[in-house]
């Protein structure tokens, strides 16, 4: 039998069985197999796979590589690399810092780059045709500037041109005519007596009062006769032809000529009036009168056409020809 004095007691016992019962694992414990409760313990401590919590710092050591979910390339706690640039004094004119590769210089003053220039010497008096080249752009002498030479083109005429022949110059394509389609717009006043003191004749927007004491600007002197006092009319209407000679006398002081129409003297007692420009602009001219013994044959000018584009007038002779189509094309009167 064993030796007694070897045998524990029943309280050595059960103090063992307590410390086994409320015992935790340790790694180095390679003596005592674990109990339940040191197990259960030991992985009630581990974190859940499927939603960790972890306490304190974390390492790397401690993560597996499939539970670290951080964004591509995103910095932890990051920070700015830095330096400071200390002056120790104030900066001098053309000295330099760099800064990451960049070079940067302090000027007195910005913007005073000077711009490259070049001297250029001339020996002798350039010849005509001569060139210098600067900046990638050609420059020529010559003799005189503009000296180039227009395009030219002969145009001979063997007669007298005919009615409807044409010519082309450019793109503009000349008619000649015997007569010009264009017309001015007419008028005739016929007196079968002397016109009396207050005969009044309109013509446009001007109104001839006829006088036998002048007072106003467009009073008419009434003559001794019916041809007189037409006569009279007629040099009120054009202003004696812009010279104004009767002013005063014939017609009242203040008077200029009709900026519409001209008139002259026609066949027996009648004056022609005539718009100063072709076109159906003069049918709308009045042409009235306030007298027993005058008369117009409308209440407005009649008869006017409007012109047709570049028609030239034939000339009596080769020669009018010619200087008819060179004035209407130059835009020069005559044509």
């Amino acid at each position: 039998f064993p030796d007694p004095a070897t045998l524990a007691t029943d309280i050595e016992v059960a103090a063992v069985v307590a410390a086994l019962l409320t015992g935790t694992l340790a790694g180095s414990d390679t003596a005592h197999a674990p109990t339940v409760k040191a197990v259960f313990d030991a992985l009630a401590l581990k974190a859940p796979l499927a939603n960790p919590a972890f306490t304190g710092n974390v390492t790397a050591e401690k993560i597996s590589p499939t539970l670290l979910c951080l964004a591509e390339k995103t910095p932890v706690n990051a920070v700015a690399a830095s330096k400071v640039l200390t002056f120790t004094g104030n900066a001098e004119d053309g000295e330099t810092v760099s800064i990451g590769g960049q070079s940067y210089k302090f000027q007195i003053a910005i913007g005073d780059a000077v711009a490259a220039s070049g001297l250029l010497t001339v020996a002798d008096t350039p010849h005509e045709g001569e060139t210098v080249v600067i900046g990638g752009k050609t420059y020529k002498w010559r003799a005189a500037i503009g000296a180039g030479v227009k395009a030219s083109k002969g145009l001979y005429f063997s007669g007298l041109a005919l009615d409807g022949e044409s010519v082309t110059i450019g793109t503009q394509i000349w008619t000649f005519k015997d007569a010009l389609t264009e017309a001015k717009a007419t008028g005739i006043l016929t007196a079968s007596a002397n016109p009396q003191d207050g005969a009044r004749v309109v013509i446009g927007s001007i109104t001839y009062t006829y006088r036998d004491t002048l007072a106003d600007a467009y009073d008419v002197k009434i003559g001794a006769s019916a041809e007189e006092s037409l006569l009279n009319l007629v040099e009120a209407i054009t202003f004696d032809g812009g010279a104004g000679t009767n002013e005063g006398t014939d017609y009242g002081t203040g008077t200029v000529a009709h900026t519409s129409v001209t008139a002259a003297e026609g066949a027996g007692d009648t004056v022609d009036i005539t718009a100063l420009v072709p076109g159906t602009a003069g049918n709308l001219l009045t042409s009235v009168e306030y007298s027993p013994g005058l008369g117009f044959g409308a209440a407005t000018l009649q008869g006017g056409i409007d012109p047709v584009l570049n028609e030239v007038v034939i000339g009596g002779d080769i020669e009018g020809c010619i200087d008819n189509l060179v004035a209407a094309v130059t835009g020069a009167a005559g044509a």
